[in-house]
């Protein structure tokens, strides 16, 4: 499975567990909101676009502030 592949997977098959996130000037006030707005925009994004690309570089430098955190993410068929 591409990296790409996973990215859309962990975005649209998972979700964190809710937290606040600060990230510099930056606040996560949820972490599952932000998570299903991002993937929202990656989705209906046109792929092959450079939306898209923006978004899948979004979504993947989310997850890794979600890793750095030592945030969780749950399946959402559970």
């Amino acid at each position: 499975m591409s990296t790409y592949e996973k990215i859309i997977q962990y975005m649209t098959e998972k979700l964190p567990d809710e937290f606040t996130i600060v990230d510099g000037p930056t606040t996560y006030n949820s972490t599952q909101h932000t998570h299903k707005t991002l993937a929202s925009y990656l989705t209906t994004a046109k792929p092959g676009t450079s939306v898209h690309r923006t978004y899948a570089i979004k979504a993947f430098e989310w997850l890794k502030l979600l890793k750095k955190n030592n945030i969780n993410l749950q399946n959402i068929n559970n």
